[in-house]
């Protein structure tokens, strides 16, 4: 599953190439919804403001 964040707080940052900044958030989604399902959740950051993406964007593994 993706989950996409068009109003992250990175969003207005330079550009850097190459650069997922978010880790934060992703860690906030990961451990709300591990806990919230009772089962481990994984997200890992694929896209990112930063790294010149339109939006930044997570992939979730239940």
């Amino acid at each position: 599953m993706r989950i996409a964040v068009e109003d992250c707080f990175c969003e207005g940052l330079p550009i850097m190439d190459g650069k997922l900044v978010c880790d934060l958030e992703g860690a906030i989604m990961e451990g709300a919804l591990t806990k919230i399902l009772g089962k481990r959740v994984v997200v890992k950051e694929v896209k990112c403001n930063v790294n010149g993406d339109d939006c930044c964007e997570y992939d979730l593994r239940f």
